[in-house]
């Protein structure tokens, strides 16, 4: 289950997902990948304090292949 705060979205586990920019179809309305897809993303993690203990943010995207 997603908790829904303004334009973050906090998973089950405490994950926080907030998007940096909306894809060209807009906020959530684009192609959704499946377990077979890879994607690019960039990430950026941070502990409850602000420290950051990594980030892809000013570098290449990560690739992922999902459903491994």
């Amino acid at each position: 289950m997603e908790q829904q705060e303004g334009a973050y979205k906090i998973d089950g586990t405490g994950v926080v997902i907030h998007p940096l920019e909306a894809g060209p179809e807009g906020w959530g309305n684009g192609v959704r990948p499946t377990a077979a897809s890879t994607v690019k993303v960039h990430y950026h993690g941070t502990l409850p304090d602000g420290t950051i203990f990594d980030s892809s943010l000013g570098g290449d995207p990560v690739t992922i292949a999902l459903g491994q």
